[in-house]
């Protein structure tokens, strides 16, 4: 738990270098918020040892998400920002903790409330891709359509994998709540972050981008944690 609460304490600091434009603190707090994350987890987890405990082994794969989050956030902060190289890690990340929820959360009896999760997402995916592709068009950034479109399906297949884990009887509703709060926060940064940079600015959008996203990682580690540890 220490290196959990060293994660949040960078965290905040790396909310106060957005808020006042500090690159040099952000080149420090922003990877050492999933480096502070990435350690607390193999740390309480003892993912070294995860293959004695089977059930628990999807714990992996959000193990890598951190890691893919952590190299998405290295190249988006460089001077010369790589964005197709952070788009294509931030991707792997979210497959990642897809496989880490065992796919998109359909359970046999539950297929309405899954069906209306799954359209809700998509409904309200497809409407904003919309309006960020024809930002793209109008700013002549039309090659970035289909990365953008292809990252847009699987963040939104990551949301409905977290948010099945609400109708998932393996799930208690505290930790199913805790990575349903985590991708939300996750996938409304992303909203955020592509319609400042390609529809029109927003109001201090960075920093409700850093603040979203590192709630939402907080929420889907820990909650994928506390419930893969039950089995350990």
């Amino acid at each position: 738990m220490p290196l959990f609460v060293l994660a949040l304490a960078l965290a905040l600091l790396d909310w106060i270098a957005v808020a006042r434009s500090n690159t040099r603190l952000g080149y420090i707090t922003r990877p050492g918020v999933m480096l502070a994350m990435l350690a607390g987890l193999w740390v309480s987890a003892d993912l070294t040892s995860l293959s004695a405990h089977p059930e628990a082994l999807p714990l992996l794969w959000f193990a890598w998400g951190l890691v893919f989050s952590l190299a998405g956030d290295v190249l988006l902060m460089l001077p010369r920002q790589q964005f197709i190289g952070g788009l294509v890690a931030f991707l792997l990340a979210h497959l990642a903790y897809i496989l880490g929820f065992g796919g998109l959360g359909y359970s046999h009896g539950l297929i309405l409330p899954w069906v209306i999760i799954t359209l809700l997402v998509v409904v309200v995916g497809s409407r904003v891709y919309l309006k960020i592709a024809t930002g793209l068009r109008d700013s002549g950034e039309q090659k970035l359509q289909v990365p953008v479109a292809g990252y847009s399906l699987v963040i939104s297949a990551m949301l409905v994998a977290a948010l099945s884990s609400l109708i998932n009887a393996h799930w208690e509703f505290g930790h199913a709540y805790l990575v349903s709060a985590g991708a939300l926060l996750f996938y409304i940064s992303d909203i955020i972050l592509g319609w400042d940079r390609f529809v029109e600015p927003l109001p201090h959008a960075k920093l409700k981008v850093a603040v979203m996203y590192h709630l939402g990682q907080f929420g889907l580690v820990l909650g994928a944690a506390l419930h893969y540890l039950q089995y350990t």
